[in-house]
């Protein structure tokens, strides 16, 4: 990537790398929901890969509307949360032990997106993006929300009790 001057090519270059970090995590999602054995588990992943769909289109409209292609970057810490999670997988554990790991894969995740969300809709506001931070927000919003599930998945239902 060419040197950046601006927090306009920031925001956008963070814009590319969320679009990536999505795009990994569509794919990536279906093994997880494959592997998970909680009912409730399964359906708020599921629910949250039809939401990941919607927020990478989102993103890349976003792109877009300031002139730029999406695509181009790679997100590198996406990239090592699934590799972890792949490794968490193959482990051997009783299936409620599973489903526990991996809500704590799907969590790292989740705080991984909110950070980056977090981040680019503090550039929006520095740039007075308004339609952008409204986005913006509105999948920080979702993410976060998918973050108190699995919390609420794990404390109600997975995690093995004494």
């Amino acid at each position: 990537m060419a040197q950046m001057k601006t927090l306009k090519e920031l925001y956008i270059h963070e814009l590319q790398d969320l679009y990536n970090a999505e795009g990994q995590l569509e794919k990536a999602l279906p093994k997880v929901i494959d592997k998970a054995s909680s009912k409730e588990l399964v359906d708020a992943l599921s629910a949250h890969l039809e939401e990941t769909k919607t927020h990478r289109s989102t993103v890349k409209a976003l792109i877009e509307s300031h002139g730029e292609k999406a695509g181009g970057e790679v997100c590198d810490a996406m990239k090592g949360l699934i590799k972890e999670t792949d490794g968490t997988m193959e482990e051997d554990m009783t299936a409620q032990l599973m489903d526990a790991a991996l809500i704590a894969c799907c969590q790292r995740v989740e705080h991984y997106e909110m950070a980056g969300y977090g981040t680019c809709r503090a550039y929006a506001q520095a740039l007075d993006l308004n339609d952008d931070v409204k986005k913006i927000s509105e999948i920080f919003d979702q993410e976060n929300t998918a973050d108190s599930t699995l919390t609420k998945i794990a404390v109600n239902t997975v995690n093995p009790k004494k």
